[in-house]
């Protein structure tokens, strides 16, 4: 294992406020253009598509926690889709996430608006754990150092992005890099940011979980079943946080949609009962459960 830390390069942070302000630039020149409303409705669709299908469903659920297995292509696909988020590789976002698990509000989270103020709201985050402890952190993301595609995309993140933009201009030229790129990125990232910041800053709490987790409901507009925020730290391996009928969650309608009964060939099974309760200090790099 330690072998494979060695050639994984850092992971993403560092770049995120340079790469988000050129982000920011192309969605203000958007602004400027006279072109069909149908770019901004495929704007707005992609936006959906990144964040529910690609950050919400395979980093988070899948990836992060585990909630449901399902066939590697269909994994490999969506994880490209959360790399169009902008907000870094699976690998870092899962390695990442799992600490803010561990170290919920406290100095190791990567993301707290306890920690780091209104500064998250501008990509201004740090992953101290990472800078200081580099192998350590990793670890949070061992399951994925053992997949080649998964280091593979980590460590040329930037350069599949780049490719995945020069395609866009070629193909369909400013409209299509503006609109299918660059405009849905800077949504993801303001979806992302306002998640990290306002779900653990203010809203209401339906468990008393050992943090400062909230449910905020005015936040599914941008997040997408993300923001029943307490109820996932609660249940970090269910993969249908909502827990009232009128707590919506679009991403747990996919989730719905393609689950199986274990007989059927749809392409997720859920995880049930007691296996949604994870333990995160499981996921420590002193464990030694290895959350395959």
């Amino acid at each position: 294992m330690l072998d494979k830390i060695k050639n994984i390069t850092r992971p993403n942070a560092d770049w995120f406020p340079w790469q988000h302000l050129v982000l920011l630039i192309g969605f203000v020149y958007a602004f400027t253009l006279d072109v069909h409303w149908g770019w901004w409705a495929g704007a707005l669709a992609m936006w959906f598509i990144i964040i529910s299908w690609g950050i919400n469903f395979t980093y988070h659920r899948l990836l992060s926690h585990k909630a449901f297995k399902t066939y590697k292509w269909v994994e490999y696909i969506f994880s490209f889709l959360g790399m169009l988020a902008n907000t870094g590789s699976p690998l870092a976002w899962v390695m990442m996430h799992r600490q803010h698990h561990v170290h919920t509000d406290v100095q190791w989270d990567p993301h707290s608006p306890h920690e780091y103020g209104w500064k998250i709201l501008f990509s201004l985050y740090d992953d101290k754990l990472y800078k200081e402890k580099p192998s350590e952190a990793l670890m949070f993301a061992r399951h994925l150092l053992v997949r080649k595609f998964h280091v593979f995309i980590h460590d040329w993140y930037h350069a599949i992005l780049a490719l995945y933009y020069i395609i866009l201009y070629f193909a369909l030229g400013v409209n299509g890099l503006l609109f299918l790129g660059v405009v849905p990125a800077i949504l993801s990232v303001f979806s992302t940011n306002m998640s990290n910041f306002w779900n653990h800053w203010s809203g209401y709490r339906t468990y008393p979980t050992n943090d400062g987790s909230r449910n905020t409901w005015w936040l599914i507009f941008i997040a997408f079943g993300e923001n029943w925020h307490n109820n996932h730290h609660y249940e970090p391996g269910n993969p249908l946080p909502s827990q009232q009928w009128w707590e919506i969650d679009p991403t747990g309608w996919f989730v719905r949609l393609l689950r199986t009964d274990g007989k059927s060939k749809q392409p997720i099974r859920m995880r049930k009962g007691d296996e949604i309760k994870e333990r995160p200090y499981d996921w420590h790099p002193s464990s030694k459960t290895l959350m395959e």
